[in-house]
């Protein structure tokens, strides 16, 4: 299986829950762009009563200062909900270590992934807690790790000079930017 269908699988199951958190944002979106669009509003009004021979020039001033002011509003609010979202997609991703059915299944995937990249003697990075996890293990070199991987495994091959990181930090630096893409696309401009 490859690292490709491992991060499919990973994506897969938090769809959900990012569909939940995007459709939330929306709304909040939803809520900024009327507010931006009363404030435009009640600016031309007041405006308008104000200064009757003036207007036309004060108004475009004005108005498109407001605008260019809401944009940036609405600009710098977008980027703090993709970074929320972002947040919320990590926490859930690192909290998969957690749920110990779907993180074993995502583990033995990563071991046979390592295994058929690097080859059945490959050597496994690996907490002593996630190795036993591990289904077949009598067959695998581990390498147990005192450092934290936060979930995953850094897989050598038998001669070290190849190196497979599927540690989780590394995976979700890797998926990030995608997923952040994909959050901005839903909340819209």
């Amino acid at each position: 299986m490859a690292l490709e269908e491992i991060l499919k699988d990973v994506e897969q199951k938090g769809l959900e829950e990012r569909e939940k958190i995007i459709r939330y944002y929306e709304d909040q979106f939803s809520v900024l762009k009327k507010r931006h669009d009363q404030q435009i509003a009640a600016l031309t009004e007041e405006y308008e009563k104000k200064f009757a021979d003036e207007k036309r020039v004060v108004e475009r001033s004005i108005l498109s200062s407001a605008e260019m002011d809401s944009f940036k509003i609405v600009r710098t609010k977008k980027s703090d909900l993709v970074d929320e979202a972002l947040a919320r997609a990590q926490m859930y991703f690192f909290d998969l270590v957690d749920r110990k059915k779907e993180y074993s299944e995502i583990l033995n995937k990563m071991v046979g992934i390592a295994v058929e990249s690097l080859g059945q003697d490959c050597v496994l990075t690996i907490s002593k807690k996630d190795a036993s996890l591990v289904k077949n293990r009598t067959k695998l070199h581990f390498n147990y790790t005192k450092d934290d991987l936060q979930g995953g495994i850094i897989a050598h091959s038998k001669d070290g000079s190849m190196e497979l990181d599927l540690s989780f930090p590394t995976v979700f630096a890797s998926i990030s930017d995608s997923i952040a893409a994909k959050i901005s696309d839903h909340i819209g401009d």
